[in-house]
């Protein structure tokens, strides 16, 4: 949780606050450029709506089950290969997802609010063409 703290942006804790209901107050984390390989430790966020990851060394979209109020999630320059682990983030309207290894854009069947989908300039193996 020390990660998590220090990337939470202007929002502070109340002194009268416990971690656990100051962590469900957390609406956006920002995790961008920071090495990660590992979505976690999130899960006491339950009301996040952005989570900013992009510019890491994510190689699987994971550990996201509890972010049933996720509006936009930013994994842009990471090294995701295959689309899972977002069938609970049914609010999701914004995902950005350009630079990774994606071949097959799949699995977003339970995203009904997906609004933009933006999965441009994937590093795929030489002949590889994405496919939908």
């Amino acid at each position: 949780n020390e990660l998590l703290l220090r990337c939470l942006g202007h929002i502070t804790r109340r002194g009268d606050e416990t971690l656990n209901q100051f962590l469900k107050r957390i609406t956006h984390v920002y995790f961008q450029e920071k090495n990660i390989s590992v979505i976690e430790n999130l899960h006491e966020c339950t009301n996040l709506s952005v989570l900013y990851l992009y510019d890491n060394k994510i190689g699987v979209i994971s550990n996201l089950t509890f972010a049933t109020h996720l509006t936009h999630l930013y994994l842009q320059n990471n090294v995701v290969s295959k689309l899972e682990g977002l069938h609970r983030c049914v609010n999701l309207n914004k995902l950005y997802l350009g630079f990774n290894k994606i071949i097959v854009i799949e699995n977003l069947e339970k995203c009904t609010s997906l609004k933009e989908l933006h999965v441009e300039f994937q590093k795929l193996p030489n002949g590889e063409k994405n496919a939908v």
